[in-house]
């Protein structure tokens, strides 16, 4: 018999898209390619799969299947392989090899598969075939594992690059090692079928979930690698959850996506409750900032979540004294933003990035080029433009947002305290909002770091944001 879907959105292993606020309407078929009826049944457990697939070498997966039925039958084992990011949109899942067995009642076998870079090769938009590094799953029924395709080793001296043009082929941010070794202690969830990248440090330590749990809100136009300095220290008194927003790092940048704050905090709020966590710390920074202070609106109007509390660091807080670069005004006008995105050289933006740092903190080459390579993996042609609605949003949303950083502070049950930790030589959200702060916020609490000092304190001075943090902790 042979099974049609009655709508065409209705096959399952199409990745579609759904624009935001729309409800998807999947009927599941009965019996999926390959899974028929049988008159016994079969387990599968030890799936075994290394980390990483060199570029020239060979990936080779194993795992144990058994007959734990009541009578001997045949099977066929299923391989399928999921590539979570790709110039074109890849099907959700598909299949790369298959194993046919004859079991009897409690028999056991170990099933080998073998994969090389061809296979997990694609037919590009230019309709020529081509194999593009990044992080792919296996699934063997119910069992999946993560592994990292490694990228084509060009030169031996280092690792920066030298390509210096906004071309999505030379855009690969798994060439650096610290990219690499970071999405490999990540993991993924689905939002509005787009898939979103966020670091669980219960994947380096499992008795992480027994301790409090802290959201890290990385800032523009980075992602949450940002938090690696501090994230030893951390990780000794915390459960992490770093994710990479829509737009940003290694989550997806879809072009029919809103990006607004609202939208974020949706995300963020599936995450949370995809994880099962009711309840979290907070420490936020630059555009993480203003996501945290939609979620503290939020703890007023729909109480979905509990904050316990918040750190802020440098960022637009108060639209009146956020002063950004004139530069950043030109990207997030229509037309004109998506053309700089498209002709500027990288070195144009990594030169902006490293503008808002202190004076003896500047990021290097190779720094620069992770964040530039990151900004820009799989991103569309008015990504930047995209990205810079939050300026907006943080005018047309400042007087509930402001209300609610004094309005958390007086609850009667669970108040949520808060601090600044500001890097004063920022020109864009240094001391200048700190004085802001002072002025508006009931209670406030801040903290000025050096006086060279700038705007990403978290990369610039870990251990004294570090020492200011904690001691904020200790006082609740």
């Amino acid at each position: 018999p042979i099974t049609y879907p009655k709508y065409n959105h209705h096959l399952s292993t199409y990745d579609y898209k759904l624009t935001e606020n729309r409800v998807g309407n999947f009927i599941d078929v009965e019996f999926e390619f390959g899974h028929g009826l049988s008159y016994t049944t079969f387990d599968y457990s030890n799936l075994n799969v290394a980390s990483q697939l060199e570029w020239n070498a060979q990936l080779t997966i194993t795992l144990d299947v058994r007959n734990s039925g009541t009578t001997q039958g045949d099977h066929t084992v299923l391989l399928y392989v999921s590539d979570l990011y790709r110039t074109v949109t890849p099907p959700n899942k598909e299949l790369k090899g298959y194993k046919k067995l004859s079991l009897q009642v409690g028999q056991q076998t170990q099933v080998q598969f073998n994969l090389r870079r061809d296979d997990l090769s694609f037919i590009g938009i230019d309709l020529t075939r081509q194999t593009e590094p990044g992080i792919f799953t296996v699934t063997v029924g119910s069992l999946a594992a993560n592994f990292t395709l490694a990228a084509e080793q060009t030169t031996t001296n280092s690792e920066s690059t030298s390509v210096d043009k906004l071309c999505t082929k030379a855009i690969n941010p798994y060439q650096f090692t610290k990219v690499r070794l970071w999405a490999e202690e990540g993991n993924y969830f689905n939002f509005c079928g787009h898939p979103v990248f966020y670091y669980d440090s219960v994947v380096r330590d499992r008795s992480a979930m027994s301790k409090p749990t802290l959201l890290l809100l990385h800032g523009y136009p980075t992602s949450s690698i940002d938090w690696i300095c501090m994230r030893d220290e951390l990780e000794k008194r915390f459960h992490i959850v770093a994710p990479d927003y829509i737009g940003y790092g290694l989550s997806a940048k879809p072009i029919l996506f809103s990006y607004t704050i609202s939208s974020q905090v949706n995300m963020l709020e599936k995450l949370m409750n995809s994880l099962k966590l009711n309840q979290f710390h907070i420490m936020a920074h630059d555009v993480g900032d203003s996501i945290a202070q939609e979620m503290l609106a939020r703890q007023i109007d729909d109480r979905k979540f509990l904050i316990l509390s918040v750190v802020f660091l440098n960022g637009g807080l108060f639209p009146e004294s956020h002063r950004p670069f004139f530069m950043m005004k030109i990207l997030k006008i229509d037309i004109l933003g998506a053309i700089i995105q498209n002709i500027a050289p990288l070195s144009v933006f990594a030169s902006g990035i490293n503008r808002v740092f202190g004076p003896s903190t500047k990021r290097s080459k190779l720094e620069l080029d992770e964040m530039t390579h990151l900004l820009f993996y799989n991103a569309p042609y008015n990504l930047i433009q995209r990205l810079q609605c939050y300026l907006n949003e943080r005018v047309k949303h400042r007087d509930r947002w402001v209300d609610a950083m004094n309005r958390v502070q007086s609850f009667k049950e669970n108040p949520i305290c808060m601090r600044l930790i500001n890097g004063p030589i920022d020109p864009i959200s240094g001391k200048h909002m700190v004085h802001r702060y002072r002025q508006i916020i009931t209670n406030p609490d801040t903290c000025l770091l050096d006086a060279n000092i700038g705007h990403y304190p978290n990369l610039e001075d870990p251990a004294n944001t570090l020492k200011h943090f904690f001691d904020f902790h200790k006082s609740l």
